[in-house]
């Protein structure tokens, strides 16, 4: 996985790191939305 993420980190000229950054954050915001989700009915 992390091959795959520098790989398309170097096609889109992005930072290395930048892809498993964002899907970091992502994976975050998702289980911090389930948690309001499930405190907040």
């Amino acid at each position: 996985m992390g091959a795959l993420s520098h790989a398309l980190d170097i096609t889109e000229g992005q930072p290395e790191g930048h892809c498993v950054r964002c899907c970091w954050i992502e994976a975050n915001r998702a289980y911090c939305a389930q948690i309001f989700k499930e405190c907040n009915p």
